[in-house]
């Protein structure tokens, strides 16, 4: 028995934890039966929010991008990748989708580029470019970047397509300063470039950079100043091409918090906004900077910056300005004193004024030879001349009236003022008398 107990004993202590591991599967089981339950449960809420989840983030765009001229020295695709992002930092552009989509083109400007004769005319280079990127067929939201003479080719393809954003730096075709636009109509036909004007306001958003006294995005508009034409021609040569290495995202965030209309502006109507970065020391002084001081240079810089903006009208960048010899300040004041009297033509030749004395010069006519007035003002004044049917003769110091001068003006003189009528009575009376 004691061998029967000791067994049983033994069998059930055996059987105890068996018992306990069972427990202990069965709990595991139930955990994992929760633990499946709940991942359906998760699944099932997943699956019925995947269309949902797959729409609601919304797709960055694509950029399309356009380098410049190939002339001087050329970034490396890192480096210009790094400028890209540069400028759609700093200016707070949307934000693209990685990588950006390069348009090739030749990028041409024969002679003078790399390909030398080889190499397309600067007219031909833009055409190319302007089929190459509506070739790439951007999509609507679709960002498209412009250096230099890829600005030019963006210009040109934003007037025939809409729904983009733009980006363009350095442009040549910038309303107010690109050269394109400063030299409307002209035409070099050796180098093959025509001056074909701004860059077209389609509504699309743009952004617009250039960095001050480039001269192929930021020309004078008086050309009466020779210092200001030189600085802006070093400026094609020093700050241009060296834009895509020295523009910093603080350049663009400094000129946008700056509150200076001189280097920001923003234009709802075109909706563009304009860039104006700050060049330091002026192009002219850049090739000194590394010989004189600091305070030299800037003692240099101070009046000669100031003498060249004479030469720019900075008020309006959306406006497209043409560049003039003197500025036009002078245009507006003509224009209202025009529209004043602007009837008084005809009613001049309803109601003729009274003829002037013997050797005697109407006021109104002398103040129209000595005052200088616009265009409009000469054609009304030349309209109004033939309504006077008067020859005046001097003859030995006299007058002489013809008899169809004095019919025919006597119904006019008519409804002048009273001194008019006894004039005219006093002349009747003398007739009478003479032929009496």
């Amino acid at each position: 028995m004691g061998n029967r107990r000791a067994g049983t004993q033994g069998r059930h202590r055996k059987h105890k934890p068996e018992s306990g591991k069972r427990g202990v599967r069965r709990a595991k089981a139930a955990l994992s039966a929760i633990g499946m339950a709940g991942v359906a449960v998760v699944g099932a809420a997943l699956l019925a929010t995947a269309p949902s989840m797959s729409v609601s983030p919304q797709l960055l765009a694509t950029l399309h991008y356009l380098r410049g001229t190939n002339i001087g020295y050329q970034p490396t695709q890192q480096e210009y990748e790094d400028f890209i992002g540069v400028v759609v930092n700093g200016t707070a552009a949307p934000k693209p989708d990685l990588p950006y989509e390069k348009v090739d083109y030749n990028a041409g400007f024969r002679p003078f580029s790399h390909g030398g004769f080889k190499d397309l005319t600067f007219d031909d280079s833009v055409a190319e470019g302007v089929a190459n990127l509506a070739a790439a067929q951007p999509a609507p939201g679709d960002i498209i970047f412009g250096f230099s003479q890829g600005a030019a080719v963006a210009s040109q393809y934003k007037a025939d397509h809409t729904g983009n954003t733009y980006v363009l730096v350095a442009n040549p075709n910038r309303p107010n300063g690109g050269i394109l636009e400063r030299f409307e109509g002209l035409h070099i036909p050796i180098l093959d470039v025509t001056f074909n004007g701004a860059t077209p306001d389609n509504g699309d958003y743009t952004i617009d950079v250039a960095r001050q006294y480039d001269g192929w995005a930021d020309f004078p508009t008086y050309l009466w100043n020779p210092v200001a034409i030189a600085n802006a021609f070093a400026g094609m040569a020093l700050v241009h091409g060296n834009t895509q290495f020295q523009l910093t995202e603080g350049d663009l965030e400094a000129a946008r918090n700056s509150g200076d209309s001189d280097y920001y502006q923003f234009d709802a109507k075109s909706n563009t906004a304009y860039y104006v970065v700050k060049t330091y020391p002026i192009p002219l002084l850049m090739p000194l900077d590394p010989f004189l001081p600091d305070p030299v240079i800037a003692a240099l810089d101070a009046p000669l910056r100031k003498f060249i903006e004479t030469a720019y009208n900075r008020d309006d960048y959306s406006v497209p300005m043409r560049a003039t010899l003197f500025p036009r300040r002078q245009a507006t004041a003509a224009v209202e004193s025009v529209d004043e009297p602007a009837v008084a033509p005809a009613q001049q030749r309803s109601a003729p004024e009274p003829e002037p004395q013997v050797g005697e010069e109407p006021q109104e006519t002398a103040a129209k030879r000595t005052a200088w007035q616009p265009r409009k003002h000469l054609r009304a004044v030349a309209d109004d001349e033939p309504a006077s049917d008067t020859t005046d003769t001097d003859t030995a110091g006299s007058s002489t009236t013809t008899k169809s001068e004095t019919e025919t003006d006597a119904p006019a003189k008519a409804d002048k003022a009273p001194t008019t009528e006894h004039s005219a009575a006093a002349a009747g009376s003398a007739a009478e008398q003479a032929a009496s």
